[in-house]
């Protein structure tokens, strides 16, 4: 049986969505990274991705969860950066938002075969990525690009989705709506 690479997200719709894209096509172009817009949509990530052989089974909890659940907004607000190669937009997660991420994790851990990173068991820095940087120079060039810009967006928390990756690029298989 073959193993499908997926991940968790929750994707980020609407003007931030948008925003989120046309940032990093700006980003892409103007220092010649990765144009991440073009391997997958607009997320925050919910669970990293992961090998599995039965994606039905993680169907099957993501839409009995998500059913139980109210939508919830976050904010997506400035620009932080993991080491000097992730750049990322941040996300401000409220108590609600956060609860159900750490109940789901729980739920996932139940699935046989799941693995999970050693950031998975630590409180999550949520974040949505514009760019990965492949030298301390391109990284400096683009946080300093970025130092008038402040973005601002209020966005819900309205679904959780698997992505599943397809060649290179990430593509939607299920969306789960909350609320």
């Amino acid at each position: 049986m073959i193993k499908d690479e997926i991940c968790i997200v929750c994707l980020i719709k609407g003007y931030a969505g948008k925003y989120h894209n046309s940032l990093v096509k700006e980003i892409s172009s103007n220092f010649g990274t990765n144009d991440l817009s073009q391997r997958i949509p607009p997320h925050v990530t919910i669970k990293s991705p992961f090998f599995t052989k039965n994606i039905n089974e993680i169907e099957e909890v993501i839409y009995d969860f998500s059913k139980k659940l109210k939508k919830s907004s976050f904010n997506l607000e400035g620009f932080d950066h993991f080491r000097k190669n992730v750049i990322f937009i941040n996300v401000i997660a409220n108590d609600y938002i956060i609860n159900i991420a750490r109940n789901l994790m729980e739920l996932l851990r139940k699935i046989k075969g799941i693995t999970f990173s050693e950031y998975e068991d630590k409180q999550i820095h949520y974040h949505a990525t514009i760019a990965y940087c492949e030298s301390e120079k391109i990284f400096n060039a683009i946080w300093s690009y970025l130092s008038n810009k402040r973005p601002e967006y209020n966005v819900y928390f309205n679904n959780i989705t698997i992505l599943k990756k397809v060649k290179d690029k990430w593509k939607i298989h299920k969306e789960f709506d909350i609320g």
